[in-house]
């Protein structure tokens, strides 16, 4: 049997369709770009973020370090003028009674 050649009949789409093919890519386009713009954002953010954590841990460290300090001086004082209170701003020491 002889296959018969079976003829390719071209059609056409309306402007209308393509019209609505093209907005549709275009969309799509648009979505991706959006995407990736967002990605850099977060991206972004996500560093700073990290930075922030980070400068807060050496914050915290500093604070703990201050106090450390701050504990050692008053244990020092102390030992030298016993338990009282202080007036920072006259520097005047009241023992305790």
């Amino acid at each position: 049997m002889a296959e018969e050649a079976k003829e390719v009949v071209e059609l056409k789409f309306t402007e209308e369709e393509l019209n609505k093919l093209r907005e549709t890519r275009n969309k799509f386009n648009q979505h991706v770009v959006d995407l990736g713009n967002a990605e850099i954002q977060l991206t972004e953010a996500e560093d700073m973020l990290d930075q922030l954590k980070k400068r807060r841990q050496e914050i915290l460290n500093s604070y703990q370090q201050l106090k450390n300090q701050e504990a050692e001086f008053s244990k020092q004082l102390t030992e030298k003028y016993g338990v009282g209170t202080v007036d920072i701003d006259t520097g005047k020491f009241v023992p305790a009674q």
